[in-house]
């Protein structure tokens, strides 16, 4: 990873801050953590923008969505006041027996006063069934149907 988190002052807080406030469905919080003119852009959607159009967005997944979890591959100072953030991201869907996804995602964070806020936030889904090999043979130990989630990104 080119820059540890810990590198950059407050960046820490503020990523975590994004899966907490979404575990307790707390979407005004969340949306408090993109800027002003920030840009959403989840997968087979329109551009959102504005906080009120992001806590709505948060809230209607938040229907069907347990859990996301972002998990950083690479994290790039671009200056002193924004940062490049390139990782994977993991949602857990449904109920009972949720569905896991697995998503790629781009965030771009930016310096406001002594806080970070997301200027742009995009992802979209990792298919298991792209790519050769272990991804189509091998199940998990213990788990009937599911798939092993093996590599799917270079570090």
């Amino acid at each position: 990873m080119p820059s540890e988190i810990g590198d950059i002052p407050g960046l820490e807080a503020a990523r975590a801050a994004l899966p907490s406030a979404f575990l307790r469905h707390d979407f005004a919080a969340l949306a408090a953590l993109f800027a002003a003119d920030a840009a959403l852009m989840p997968p087979r959607a329109r551009i959102i923008r504005g906080h009120d159009a992001i806590s709505k967005f948060w809230a209607d997944i938040g229907e069907q969505v347990n859990e996301i979890a972002l998990e950083p591959l690479e994290i790039r100072a671009l200056g002193g006041d924004a940062v490049r953030e390139i990782g994977r991201m993991r949602m857990s869907i449904g109920g009972q027996l949720p569905q896991i996804t697995l998503n790629k995602y781009l965030a771009l964070w930016q310096r406001a006063e002594e806080t970070w806020l997301i200027g742009s936030l995009i992802w979209n889904r990792v298919s298991l069934g792209q790519g050769k090999g272990p991804l189509r043979r091998r199940g998990e130990s213990g788990q009937v149907g599911r798939r092993q989630v093996p590599q799917l990104y270079s570090n």
